[in-house]
């Protein structure tokens, strides 16, 4: 029993270390996007200008970090269905190795790309507690943030990036659909 028990604490802390408490606001929604320049562990270098005009949605998370391994599956699946309507995606690993990056990409099997996050990537993005999921439009601004593992707010997050990759470039709005030609309605008679 005090073995069980010991485990459990021992669980509990590294837990808390990976996935430290909330300690403020998150990146606010309407705001321009951090830029970032890092690396991935194969060294090319990823920023996020290279994903200007795609909807983008960044994961800041650590492989010690439990509920992260509930998230990057989930934005796998969403990144497959909608990659080719420009959606993108970006796993940036924190207080992990290149190693450790290389790891859970591969035994996740994890279809988009992974970066290490430095410090200050980390810290402009307010990884303060992981995962942290972000979700970029078209045009760089911040359209939603969620702090940890709530699934609701990631629904919702996902809901809108599906709705961001339907709207024009150009414009930031949904396009005009278009009706096959026929003949026009018929104004109705008064009565």
């Amino acid at each position: 029993m005090r073995r069980r028990v010991t485990r459990a604490l021992a669980f509990l802390l590294l837990t808390a270390a990976a996935c430290p408490a909330d300690d403020g606001p998150g990146l606010r929604p309407g705001t321009p996007a951090p830029t970032f320049l890092v690396t991935t562990p194969g060294g090319e270098p990823l920023s996020l200008a290279q994903f200007q005009g795609r909807v983008l949605i960044i994961e800041l998370w650590s492989p010690h970090c439990a509920p992260c391994r509930v998230t990057l599956p989930r934005l796998a699946a969403l990144y497959r269905e909608h990659r080719g309507r420009g959606l993108a995606v970006v796993g940036l690993g924190v207080q992990a190795g290149a190693a450790e990056i290389r790891s859970v990409r591969e035994a996740l099997a994890l279809p988009f790309p992974v970066a290490l996050a430095d410090e200050r990537t980390a810290r402009v993005y307010r990884a303060a507690a992981l995962p942290t999921t972000i979700l970029i439009d078209k045009q760089g601004t911040v359209r939603a943030t969620v702090r940890g593992l709530d699934a609701t707010a990631l629904d919702a997050l996902e809901r809108q990036a599906v709705e961001l990759l339907g709207r024009s470039r150009a414009t930031g709005t949904c396009p005009a659909r278009t009706s096959p030609p026929g003949p026009p309605a018929r104004p109705r008679a008064a009565r």
